[in-house]
């Protein structure tokens, strides 16, 4: 065997496509290897081969030996290669071969192995095939074959390996295929079989060394057969988004080496078996999707390797089981769209890898447990849609939680009520004040006369200095409005949501809940209407300072239409932007790869978190997002500038490693050069390592975050700093 890899300056990687021959140099077979020597010749002859091709210089070889590596090769495969008796190897994947597969090719009865997988071969699969005996791989995955699976590749018996995916057959899968008792790899998934898994496949029990079988993404019906329970040594089972209906088989427990079962997609239903969980191998179990029902069994306790369960969109009921926290290595757990019930079960806490929790939208009741502070920070939890009550545990690991939906949850959350024993504590905080005030008043007295008479004379001025009420405000009907007529639009918007109903809500902030209103069918809003703590704020000079707001024009601010005031709701008017947050995009593996700098982020609320006079003493009003907010916010409660650079750097880190820094922030200013200055050490996984040019420029960004994030205010540098050196490098 012999390879060749030739670079140029227009491709990265050469295809390297073997052939591998072997001849005879007995003079009595000299003319058979001549004959297979000119077949190659002819097959040259009817390729568009590219310049500076190594198959350019191809010319006879001695009769003992001839390999060739070629790239991008086009054009039909020759029937004369039916003339290569003596192949063993055929390997042109990755080429941009097209027609159909020759019949001749059947004639190769030395061939063991076929690669013809990615290239633009269409047609039926030849029957022929089935007279290669000595074939032990036969990959022609990713073209556009059409035509049903061939019976005759039952009689490949020594058949490894059979890649058939992505393409466009059609029909059942041959019941043949169950007899093929060497095979270790079958994969059909994506293309548009039908019919049921075939009864012979009873006869799985015959494949005793298959070890993955993945027909996913077809058509097929009907129950899944019990004997897949036969196949000991079957590591992966992909059956997902087909047709299948009935029960999971209970006989899936006895298939001990299992590591990957995919379900999800289907109409399986049912409930799960508890024999599921002498699987004990398994690391990734999907089931969502489906019609099952009944409880999830105890048994769930015993998969120690698991790292991702999706049981989600099926009729799941009862309580989640508290085994469930001895899956101590899950990253991913997702139990939303069911109906389970009773409380979430503390164990949960023992989850220290977790990276994702969903229970929504079902009917989980009792409180959150106090254990949830153990789970690690930064993760993904949403429980939203419950009936869950009590009090949000407060710590830092609920900065991406979602609770929407559950009415009888309280906590000193701005759109939460009060729970009673903080109702209590205020009451007694007032009493206590009150009674300080009577011992000392009558030691400030002459103090509080000058103030009261310093108030008064104030208070003089601005009654003289305000303009005349209109009746609407002294009949309580008070509007003020900016670049809109304030009563018809007050009125459109009520209209348009419903009286701000909570299913036009698209989400809450610090200050106030944001609403989509559609006031005409090209006309569509963002309604911020402010919580009642945000409005209570100087009404003239609050309306002067949206007046300069409305005025600000950038592509990359959200633009502000207007502030609407009534004595039953006050609400900003902003354009509306539909993506959603650059957390929730990035942390989506499809929408993230969308972002370009053609599609730029907008900054919202520009401007108007520092007018509305929040409650100092309350840390869940600060104005910001939490995960993003500057250190010093916490004693100092005064933003400035280096609040916003600070934030600055953990979007600039969030976007380089694709999700949130979480604990990494506190960190990364200390780390060495040598960690912190290297890409692949902070950046997206999901993303293959960048070039040396782009590197460079991924290692200045990192540099500037890492000044932004100093924890001294003073050291950190201004964005006009870090402006000019983005743009002298020309990112």
């Amino acid at each position: 065997m012999a390879k060749q890899i030739m670079s140029s300056s227009n491709l990265l990687f050469f295809f390297l496509a073997l052939l591998i021959i072997t001849l005879s140099t007995i003079p009595n077979f000299a003319s058979a290897s001549l004959e297979e020597a000119n077949a190659l010749l002819k097959w040259k002859a009817s390729l568009e081969i590219p310049k500076n091709s190594l198959l350019s210089s191809w010319i006879p070889l001695p009769l003992n030996s001839s390999a060739f590596g070629v790239n991008k090769l086009s054009g039909p495969i020759p029937v004369e290669l039916r003339n290569l008796k003596s192949l063993t190897d055929l390997a042109v994947n990755e080429n941009q071969l097209n027609g159909s597969i020759p019949s001749s090719l059947g004639n190769l009865t030395s061939l063991n192995l076929l690669y013809l997988y990615q290239n633009q071969l269409s047609g039926p699969i030849p029957v022929e095939l089935g007279n290669m005996k000595s074939l032990t791989h036969l990959e022609v995955g990713i073209n556009q074959l059409n035509g049903s699976i061939p019976s005759s590749l039952e009689k490949l018996s020594n058949l490894l390996w059979l890649n058939l995916i992505e393409n466009r057959l059609s029909g059942p899968i041959p019941s043949e295929v169950g007899k093929l008792k060497s095979l270790t790899h079958l994969y059909v998934s994506r293309n548009q079989l039908s019919g049921c898994i075939p009864s012979s496949f009873g006869e799985l029990g015959k494949l005793k060394s298959l070890i993955d079988f993945k027909v996913n993404n077809n058509q097929i019906n009907g129950s899944i057969p019990p004997e897949f329970g036969n196949l000991t040594q079957l590591q992966r089972l992909d059956l997902s988004s087909n047709h299948l209906v009935g029960e999971i088989p209970k006989e899936f427990g006895k298939m001990k080496s299992v590591l990957y079962l995919y379900l999800a997609g289907n109409q399986l239903s049912g409930v799960i078996p508890l024999e599921l969980g002498f699987c004990e191998l398994l690391e990734v179990l999907d089931l969502s999707k489906n019609r099952l029902n009944g409880s999830i069994p105890t048994s769930i306790g015993q998969w120690e390797h698991i790292h991702y369960l999706n049981l989600s969109n099926n009729k799941l009921s009862e309580k989640i089981p508290s085994e469930i926290g001895k899956l101590v290595h899950l990253t991913d757990l997702d139990l939303s769209q069911n109906f389970l019930t009773k409380e979430i079960p503390a164990e949960v806490q023992s989850l220290q890898s977790l990276q994702k929790l969903d229970f929504s939208h079902n009917r989980l009741s009792g409180s959150i447990p106090d254990a949830f502070v153990n789970l690690p920070r930064g993760i993904d939890i949403n429980l939203s849609f419950n009936k869950l009550s009590g009090p949000v545990p407060l710590s830092a690991n609920f900065v991406n939680v979602s609770i929407e939906s559950n009415l009888n949850l309280c906590g000193n959350i701005t759109r939460l009520k009060l729970c009673p024993s903080q109702i209590m504590k205020k009451k007694n905080d007032l009493f206590h004040h009150k009674l300080i005030l009577v011992i000392t008043l009558p030691l400030i007295g002459a103090v509080l006369l000058g103030v009261f008479m310093y108030g008064l004379i104030a208070y003089q001025q601005q009654k003289n200095k305000s303009p005349q009420k209109t009746s609407d405000e002294e009949s309580g009907d008070y509007f003020s409005i900016t670049c809109f007529d304030g009563k018809v639009v007050y009125a459109e918007i009520l209209k348009a949501t419903n009286d701000f109903d909570e299913a036009y809500c698209i989400g809450t902030g610090g200050y106030g809940t944001v609403y989509k209103a559609e006031l005409q069918p090209d006309n569509v809003v963002a309604v911020k209407k402010l919580h009642s703590s945000s409005e209570n704020v100087d009404h003239n000079g609050f309306l002067n300072e949206v007046r300069a707001l409305t005025n600000i024009r950038h592509r990359n601010i959200v633009k502000l239409y207007g502030y609407c005031s009534h004595v039953r709701h006050s609400f900003l008017i902003y354009e509306y932007l539909e993506k959603g947050s650059l957390g929730s995009i990035l942390r989506s593996d499809v929408l993230a790869k969308e972002l370009d700098w053609l599609k730029r982020a907008h900054i919202s609320d520009f401007g108007t978190s520092k007018l509305l006079k929040l409650d100092s003493s309350n840390w869940t009003a600060i104005a910001g997002t939490y995960g993003y907010i500057a250190p010093e916010l916490a004693y100092t409660m005064v933003a400035n500038e280096k609040c916003d650079v600070y934030s600055f750097g953990v979007v600039a880190v969030e976007v380089i490693m694709g999700k949130h820094p979480g604990d990494l922030i506190t960190s990364f200013p200390t780390l060495s050069a040598a960690d912190y200055l290297v890409p692949a050490n902070v950046g997206d996984s999901r993303i293959p390592p960048p070039s040396s040019q782009v590197e460079k420029q991924v290692r200045l960004v990192l540099s500037l975050s890492r000044a932004c994030l100093t924890s001294n205010p003073h050291e950190r540098p201004t964005m006009q700093q870090v402006s000019n050196l983005l743009m002298k490098d020309q990112l």
